[in-house]
């Protein structure tokens, strides 16, 4: 094994109370596996959308999902 990186990954999990605990677990890889974390850990986040806006227009929008559905 050639010299690797240390890399510190922060595990996040539900709780039964429904609050994320978290852990850290520290390891050592190789430079290549370290990029293959990078960028599946880079498309989970940019597959989140993280909505924003004004307390009004959130209020809006939860009324529009009260709403009952269209007929088709």
């Amino acid at each position: 094994m050639t010299q690797g990186r240390s890399i510190r990954l922060f595990l996040v999990d539900g709780s039964p109370n429904g609050l994320p605990t978290a852990e850290i677990l520290n390891i050592r890889i190789e430079p290549e596996d370290r990029s293959l974390i990078d960028r599946a850990a880079e498309e989970a986040i940019l597959d989140q959308a993280i909505p924003s806006g004004t307390p009004e227009a959130y209020q809006a929008f939860l009324e529009q999902l009260d709403l009952p559905p269209k007929p088709s």
